[in-house]
């Protein structure tokens, strides 16, 4: 039964089941009925998120073209993979499945620094207004916190319907 934050289980329930899939991965065991009961309530949990990243991903095309003034050059959405929530609770063993930010997510890419700046800064706009989402972290691998590998990025994760969703702004560069 769905709860009132759209999470098909408790998110002790959800952690609990995301710990499963991490273990049965990390000791390469064979899956069993636990690991099976696991999977139906990640798959669930992923799934829930597929209404609140749709309409994220709306909003963000709104607030790309008003910032570029025309459609932004690329935006798309998508579902993390089951194997790739996997894989990231087997990389980050602190990581529980119901804070992970970027279950579902949608990104814009823009022509230039400036026009994600302006895309941003409307989204953050509207979420003082109270009437879009919540905003619940920023992320920025472009002027704050770099990566090894050189990912540039800003990212803004936000609360919609209960559960966050990551939207990520980039420049062709």
């Amino acid at each position: 039964m769905a709860h009132s934050t759209g999470l098909p289980a408790s998110k002790e329930r959800i952690n609990k089941a995301g710990n499963v899939l991490r273990v049965i991965a990390e000791e390469r065991r064979k899956p069993d009925g636990e690991y099976q009961e696991a999977l139906v309530l990640v798959r669930a949990y992923r799934a829930a998120h597929s209404y609140p990243l749709t309409s994220v991903t709306a909003g963000l095309r709104h607030h790309a073209r008003k910032a570029a003034g025309s459609t932004p050059l690329d935006l798309s959405q998508r579902l993390k993979q089951l194997a790739t929530i996997t894989d990231k609770l087997v990389r980050m063993p602190k990581t529980r499945l119901a804070r992970m930010q970027d279950i579902g997510g949608c990104r814009a890419t823009f022509v230039s620094q400036d026009t994600v700046d302006a895309a941003i800064a409307s989204i953050m706009h509207r979420a003082r207004r109270g009437d879009a989402w919540e905003i619940v972290d920023i992320d920025d691998y472009v002027d704050g916190e770099q990566r090894r590998d050189g990912y540039r990025a800003k990212h803004v994760i936000v609360r919609k319907y209960g559960l966050q969703i990551e939207m990520q702004f980039r420049t062709l560069i």
